[in-house]
């Protein structure tokens, strides 16, 4: 599921489903892009990311909060377990 998803819900079940609340998970939005926009080396180059920032740092909670493998979080996206680590790792 995508952040685009998951937009729509009311905040107790966005806070049920996420684990922190909207205003929060903004907040750790806004931290990771700056953060990502700070730190890139060369910003026009390299391949685009498939994930929006949104959606790594819903990735990221997700994860925490189930404990689910890299593989079934890689299959719930569309992505690899190596692509997954490395987001999981680098960019968060």
């Amino acid at each position: 599921m995508y952040y685009k998803d998951i937009q729509h819900l009311k905040e107790a079940q966005f806070q049920r489903l996420v684990g922190v609340k909207r205003p929060v998970f903004d907040q750790m939005v806004a931290v990771v892009t700056t953060h990502v926009a700070s730190h890139r080396k060369h910003p026009s180059r390299g391949r685009p990311t498939r994930l929006s920032i949104a959606d790594q740092v819903l990735i990221m909670l997700m994860y925490y909060r189930e404990y689910r493998t890299f593989f079934h979080v890689g299959v719930s996206y569309g992505l690899s377990e190596t692509h997954y680590r490395r987001v999981n790792t680098n960019s968060i």
